[in-house]
C-alpha cells in the first residue's frame, strides 16, 4: 500500500502533521523558546484531535451496528431475529409497552 492507498482525510493529515512536527524538533535547537513552546502545543493539540477523530470513528461505528440491527429488526422477517435484538435493545418496561401495544385490539 502506498502512503495515499486508502487513506482517510484524517489519517493523511495527521501523517502529514507528524512530518511538519519532526521535522520542526529536527530543529529544535534552532527555535526560540516560545517557537518551541508553540511547537509542543501544537503537538498536544493534533495529538488530542487525533484522539477525538478516533472516538467519533468508533462511535459512528457503533452506531452503524445499531442502525443495521433496527433494521434487522424491523425489515428481516424472522421473528425470532426480531424478538432477540429487541430484547437486547429494549428496556423491559419498553418490551411490556410494545407487547401492550401488538395485543391491544
Amino acid at each position: 500500500m502506498t502512503q495515499d492507498q486508502s487513506e482517510t482525510p484524517r489519517e493523511q493529515l495527521a501523517r502529514q502533521a507528524v512530518e511538519a512536527y519532526n521535522e520542526l524538533t529536527a530543529h529544535a535547537e534552532e527555535l526560540s523558546p516560545e517557537a518551541a513552546k508553540a511547537v509542543r502545543s501544537l503537538r498536544e493539540t493534533l495529538t488530542s484531535l487525533v484522539a477525538l477523530g478516533t472516538a467519533a470513528d468508533l462511535q459512528i461505528a457503533d452506531m452503524e451496528r445499531t442502525m443495521e440491527e433496527f433494521e434487522a429488526i424491523f425489515y428481516s422477517g424472522d421473528v425470532s431475529v426480531s424478538a432477540r435484538l429487541l430484547r437486547r435493545h429494549l428496556t423491559p418496561e419498553q418490551r411490556a409497552e410494545l407487547a401492550r401495544l401488538i395485543t391491544e385490539p
